[in-house]
């Protein structure tokens, strides 16, 4: 049975209404509670799959990506002319416009090349400015602008949906943008008109007549394979965060095929618009540019939720557990944690990672990084960062022959803001507040300075000594 009752079968009810009521439950709650053990091979890779598939769903809400993905459709709109006119003009300067344009015009066109038409006169309107020496000054300045200010966003949501708070330093923005600016564009270009160009290339060609056809194949995957790789590189690139290559892979096969099929369909369906372009007219130029600028991001920023999901599902195992999680639980994890990071310090062994101690408890990721993040912001903590894995290793901040259990949990109950307004700990409950209101505080505290109290009488126990 692929789903034990402990998972809550018997919340499920018969019938097709049954099914209905309780799936959403699962979907949340559930699914999350199972663990590999209980599980065969083909049912533990489905139910991983599933899971994957439910946490870039929800990131895709809870990140409000429609909301962003607008807001790079503006800075897109800012950096996509001078961009394209940097790659002509360093195309000029290798001998390769020719191709560059006929990549842009043959992969970009669709119906009547409007489109394409309208960009590529805003591009020769910029290198004739640059052809007179604007370039040289404010052209230069709005180019790089431009292409940092999109660039800087998207690292910034991506960044948001890997929940990294820490972005790049300037150094490193503008040789990661300034690579990104001048590789990216040509591999977008080239995913879309190298088909068109290969096959007018080699279908003259006596060598390639008894290969043609599957030359012929060959090619139509090559939008394919270079989409794929561009977005595996964009996957990785832009997180100011170590990606697995896998998981960028995965989400890179899934966004680059999504994105030519969506290409595909955008360049072939223009056809079909002819009422639109009827009411519309030349303007129904910029309505189609923005639809397809809006679409293309929220592939890429679903690709980007796919590809964290896939690194992190393993994190978010019992996670709805985890959001109700007692204060009582909470302080024996607190307490159990740090007796494993204190048993290896005083047995002199190799300090302790949060990979390590989640495979050693079985506990979620997830939580044991909390966990010992609030031990290390307590300062009960320091942790040491291995250069070429970039794991912390954890080691007690503190005096372990001195620490016992009450001063530890005592420690954590009192880190914190304890006074709000004019409701604060200590005797001015008597002094300072009046009234009944007053009075209901001032015991109230009290009552939790005997807790207090009775927990620093049982603190004969040292943290060390609890396992001993």
């Amino acid at each position: 049975m692929l789903f034990g009752k402990r998972l809550g079968d018997e919340k499920r009810g018969k019938g097709l209404l049954g099914l209905i009521r309780w799936l959403p439950w699962f979907l949340t709650v559930g699914i999350w509670r199972l663990t590999e053990g209980e599980l065969g091979k083909g049912k533990a890779r489905l139910v991983r799959t599933v899971q994957v598939l439910v946490l870039a769903v929800r990131g895709f809400t809870e990140d409000r990506l429609m909301i962003k993905a607008s807001a790079l459709v503006y800075y897109t709109l800012f950096a996509i002319v001078p961009v394209m006119a940097l790659l002509l003009a360093l195309g000029r300067g290798f001998g390769v416009q020719e191709m560059l344009l006929k990549s842009m015009n043959g992969g970009a066109s669709g119906g009547d090349g409007a489109l394409t038409g309208m960009v590529m006169g805003f591009v020769e309107n910029y290198l004739n400015r640059a052809s007179g020496g604007v370039f040289v000054g404010v052209g230069v300045v709005m180019l790089l602008w431009s292409v940092m200010s999109a660039f800087s966003r998207v690292e910034k949501i991506f960044n948001d949906i890997w929940q990294v708070k820490k972005s790049r330093n300037y150094l490193r923005q503008f040789t990661t943008y300034f690579s990104m600016m001048l590789t990216l564009p040509v591999l977008l270009v080239a995913s879309s008109g190298i088909s068109m160009f290969l096959v007018s290339t080699f279908s003259d060609e006596y060598v390639f007549g008894m290969l043609s056809v599957w030359l012929v194949r060959g090619i139509k995957t090559l939008p394919y394979v270079i989409n794929i790789l561009m977005f595996t590189a964009v996957f990785m690139i832009f997180p100011n965060t170590k990606v697995k290559v896998s998981s960028a892979l995965i989400a890179g096969v899934v966004t680059g095929i999504a994105f030519q099929i969506f290409q595909f369909l955008y360049i072939n369906g223009q056809a079909y618009l002819s009422s639109y372009n009827a009411v519309y007219g030349a303007f129904a130029v910029f309505p189609l540019l923005l639809l397809w600028l809006q679409i293309s991001w929220l592939i890429v920023l679903l690709g980007a939720e796919l590809s964290y999901a896939v690194q992190h599902a393993d994190d978010y195992r019992f996670d709805a557990d985890v959001r109700h999680m007692s204060i009582r639980y909470r302080e024996f994890l607190c307490l159990s944690l740090m007796v494993m990071v204190v048993r290896r310090f005083v047995g002199g062994e190799r300090a302790l990672s949060d990979g390590d101690v989640a495979r050693e408890s079985s506990l979620p990721m997830k939580v044991v990084r909390s966990i010992l993040n609030e031990l290390h912001d307590n300062g009960l903590l320091v942790f040491e960062e291995e250069e070429k894995s970039g794991e912390r290793r954890y080691y007690p901040a503190v005096d372990v022959s001195r620490l016992s259990v009450a001063d530890l949990l005592l420690h954590l109950r009192k880190v914190g803001v304890e006074s709000i307004g004019n409701v604060r700990r200590g005797e001015c409950f008597g002094d300072e507040a009046d009234g009944v209101t007053g009075e209901v505080f001032a015991k109230c505290w009290k009552v939790m300075r005997s807790l207090d109290d009775a927990v620093k009488g049982q603190g004969e126990v040292l943290v060390k000594d609890v396992c001993a």
